[in-house]
């Protein structure tokens, strides 16, 4: 996602890529990446540890919930 992050937010505007080419190369990656890998959770680099711990509970008390109700990972437009 980095390189297609930086290129989105070049200064220049002509060095940007268009809409249609950012569609194609997220869809790309996107489609590199597993389920569980799509529903793992981002976690703060200064969180502390009690508060991970609650958080990553919480996180996988939802996830299995997602995955027993069918719920995508990320939702596709019908």
């Amino acid at each position: 996602m980095e390189p297609l992050i930086t290129d989105m937010v070049q200064d220049d505007p002509t060095k940007r890529p268009t809409m249609e080419v950012v569609v194609t190369r997220f869809s790309e990656i996107r489609g590199k990446l597993g389920a569980w890998k799509l529903r793992s959770r981002i976690a703060r680099r200064d969180e502390l540890w009690p508060v991970t711990v609650w958080r990553s509970i919480y996180h996988w008390y939802c996830t299995i919930g997602y995955v027993l109700g069918r719920k995508a990972a990320i939702p596709e437009p019908k």
